[in-house]
């Protein structure tokens, strides 16, 4: 019988131990009672069990274990809330980060358009006095045009810019008018025929295709960085698909179930625990990360030739410039009216104006250069004179190279494998062991025939973010890739 034993012994000690099966001891659930205090859970639940077969989630062994039912129902909940937590961290510093980027453009933004108001409105009241003041609204109206325009208002840049030029157009050309009777029917037809006449020149052309350049990106731009931020903000509140707290009960805690509380999830595991948590929020990754290249391109354009600070600074020299070449002309422009609309009708008797007194005439030659410089203009090479250094021209600069820097670091953001390379850790180097969700072993490898958990369908609220993306890239794709602006 002797020779027999050995064999017999041999093949013992060759069987396979199963690290949980010695580990889930009075012991060892003593020391998972500290972990789940440490959780602030409630350490009656930990109980040594002489079975675990009664566990649904985590493996349920005919051999002892640290866990009762309730207990491991505390810690898929508690695996819930710890994912929730991950996405928190994930997402909110990005999501401030792009907040802040955006308050800041728009505030910026809206900034240079209250500076080129108030510019133009100081000089206007200087060199036209009365005719200006009575005559302002049209101002009025077009700057809160391009407040309203950036602030994603319906109107197009391009009819604010329109709905002044006409606007000054015949106002002034009834102020120069002083010794007739202009009424309103005669009026309409002098509107009509603006496109003919240009009684401003090629000026309001010139003016408005700046603009369009300038106010259409910048705009799309804060639309699109409105987007992204709207995303990552809505995120860690989106429900958490329903196989996500059990895949992430078997990474984080089920272990515990049989002792081992020094063993982190492996990595794959982790990760596919991660993609899981993840499928309603994968839906963003696609669109989130070609907006956010888009706006990485487009940041170059901000801060380039024909940005919003240069358009708007001398806005107010090159609109006077217009007019006061409407006064030289009036003449011109008189006989041309009279040939679309008619000759109009002289002030019988000579009769007072009933329009406020006429636009001062400016001079001639010297005398003119003169009088412009006294506001530190150039009239007549205003398109050359480069424009004085700014902050508000710098802080453009400096927001612009920030986005271009900062915005790359959100790629990816719903993608698992960004979430994986921040919460999960490498698996240790051998001999050293980790949590492959039913066992200690040196890694985890996926079963190879698993049948799919059914996914669930973006809710309503991914779907409207996902839409949101696409309309934003799709409105930064149409901008032309040269400086023509051509139906915009």
């Amino acid at each position: 019988m002797r020779p027999l034993l050995l064999p017999l012994l041999l093949s013992l000690l060759l069987l396979p131990v199963r690290p949980t099966d010695a580990a889930a001891t009075p012991a060892t659930c003593q020391s998972v009672s500290a972990v789940y205090a440490a959780k602030n859970l409630d350490v009656l639940q930990v109980r040594y069990q002489a079975s675990g077969s009664h566990l649904a989630v985590c493996p349920a062994r005919p051999g002892p274990s640290c866990c009762s039912r309730e207990m491991e129902t505390a810690l898929e909940n508690r695996a819930k809330t710890d994912m929730y937590q991950d996405l928190y961290q994930h997402l909110v510093p990005q999501s401030t980060s792009l907040a802040s980027l955006l308050t800041s453009f728009q505030s910026l933004a809206l900034q240079m358009v209250n500076n080129s108001y108030t510019k133009l409105d100081t000089s206007f009241k200087s060199i036209y006095g009365y005719s200006y003041i009575e005559n302002k609204q049209p101002f009025l109206q077009f700057f809160e045009g391009l407040r309203a325009y950036l602030s994603g208002g319906p109107d197009t840049v391009a009819g604010v810019a329109k709905a002044l030029f006409e606007s000054i157009s015949s106002r002034v050309y009834v102020l120069v008018m002083t010794n007739y009777d202009i009424d309103e029917a005669y009026l309409t037809c002098v509107r009509s025929r603006l496109d003919q006449l240009k009684p401003l020149g090629n000026m309001p052309e010139r003016i408005s295709q700046e603009l369009i350049r300038a106010f259409v990106p910048a705009r799309r731009f804060l639309a699109g960085l409105a987007a992204l931020q709207d995303a990552v903000q809505m995120s860690p509140a989106t429900p958490l698909p329903a196989q996500c707290q059990k895949s992430q009960l078997r990474s984080r805690y089920c272990a515990w179930c049989d002792g081992i509380t020094n063993l982190q999830p492996c990595f794959e595991l982790c990760s596919a625990s991660m993609a899981d948590c993840l499928t309603q929020l994968d839906s963003l990754a696609e669109p989130f990360d070609q907006l956010l290249d888009e706006l990485v391109k487009l940041s170059n354009k901000i801060r380039g030739p024909n940005n919003l600070y240069q358009v708007l600074e001398n806005l107010g020299l090159r609109i006077s410039a217009g007019i006061m070449d409407m006064q030289e002309r009036k003449d011109h422009i008189q006989t041309e009216v009279a040939k679309l609309c008619g000759p109009p009708k002289l002030k019988a008797n000579g009769s007072p104006s009933i329009v406020p007194p006429p636009l001062p005439r400016p001079g001639r030659g010297r005398r003119r250069r003169r009088r412009a410089s006294m506001f530190g203009w150039n009239y007549r090479n205003s398109d050359d004179a480069p424009g004085p250094s700014s902050q508000a021209q710098e802080r453009l600069d400096e927001l612009a190279l920030t986005a271009k820097r900062s915005l790359p670091a959100s790629r990816s953001l719903f993608r698992p494998s960004s979430l994986a390379k921040r919460f999960c850790k490498a698996d240790p180097a051998p001999p050293g062991r980790c949590w492959n969700g039913t066992d200690s072993a040196a890694g985890y490898t996926a079963p190879a025939s698993t049948v799919a958990s059914p996914v669930e369908p973006p809710t309503l609220a991914v779907s409207q973010r996902v839409a949101n993306l696409r309309a934003a890239h799709r409105l930064l794709a149409e901008l032309p890739k040269s400086e023509s602006f051509a139906g915009f």
